[in-house]
């Protein structure tokens, strides 16, 4: 009963690549658009692709819009036995919504690495609030406030009230860290590019990521994880493979494995036909 069992498992496995090598225009014939790093690094598929949503799933860095055709390659090679963990700064409602709209895996990191869920079950990493901390700064600097921080159990989101020029937009982020490192102890400031986040200093994706991969039995060497900001980038350094776009913030570059020669999901989208190549092959 059990032979038969993994046998038709198998045969199923057989079909799904197929159908993946198919919508992706066949991995054979684009091997060399994946760039002979990608080649070089990652070797095996991966048991668990732990990924950024903005800049990354989304088709470009400055809008919101989900790549849908890379969430159908999420969701195939899912049924292959590759686990999915969505990585996000948003509230712990937002990602797991994506999470059950996109029929991913119930693995995701909120709030910048405050919260997890594994399997279903949802783990606080601290027991600290940055609530009264982001009033404070809001009344002091002129900040907006997120309408997501209502949702929010640890950390704070801010917002610039209007377009900044980048260097203004530095110079400012850093003035406020400065700030909150002097007044607020045990608390940070970091910013993903896409807004400031008050932070326990004991929190972020990396060590998330180490969490969910003691609870799941993983090793460093079984994990991808690919994100394109600053606050990616210790998540990209637990990772057996650190993965970033073309695009991405320089820090994140820098801790990155594999730098991939495309913006934003077209960089992703060739991250994940890489790991199809790689099923296939096995």
């Amino acid at each position: 009963m059990f032979k038969l069992f993994y046998k038709v498992k198998k045969v199923v496995h057989q079909y799904i690549l197929q159908y993946l090598l198919l919508i992706t225009g066949g991995i054979m014939g684009g091997a060399e658009d994946l760039g002979k790093s990608l080649r070089e690094v990652i070797k095996k598929p991966p048991k668990l692709i732990c990924s950024d949503i903005d800049g990354v799933l989304t088709v470009t860095r400055g809008n919101f819009l989900l790549d849908l055709d890379l969430m159908k390659k999420f969701r195939l090679i899912r049924k292959t036995g590759v686990l999915t963990c969505l990585a996000s700064a948003n509230s712990y409602p937002v990602v797991m919504t994506l999470v059950r709209y996109l029929d991913l895996d119930k693995i995701l990191i909120a709030e910048g690495g405050c919260i997890i869920n594994v399997d279903g079950e949802i783990i606080h990493l601290t027991e600290k609030e940055a609530k009264s901390i982001g009033v404070e700064l809001a009344e002091l600097f002129g900040l907006e406030k997120s309408w997501q921080n209502r949702y929010r159990h640890h950390d704070i989101a801010l917002t610039f009230p209007r377009s900044l020029p980048l260097e203004e937009v530095e110079k400012e982020v850093h003035r406020i860290q400065e700030y909150v490192a002097r007044n607020y102890p045990g608390f940070k400031l970091v910013y993903s590019g896409y807004a400031m986040h008050v932070v326990p200093e004991e929190c972020d994706k990396g060590s998330a990521l180490q969490e969910i991969m003691r609870r799941l039995g993983l090793r460093p060497d079984d994990v991808i994880a690919v994100g394109d900001s600053s606050v990616d980038s210790s998540m990209l350094k637990v990772a057996g493979t650190g993965v970033a776009p073309l695009d991405a913030d320089d820090d994140a570059k820098e801790a990155a494995d594999v730098i991939i020669p495309k913006k934003a999901s077209e960089a992703t989208h060739q991250l994940i036909d890489h790991v199809i190549h790689l099923l296939k092959e096995q």
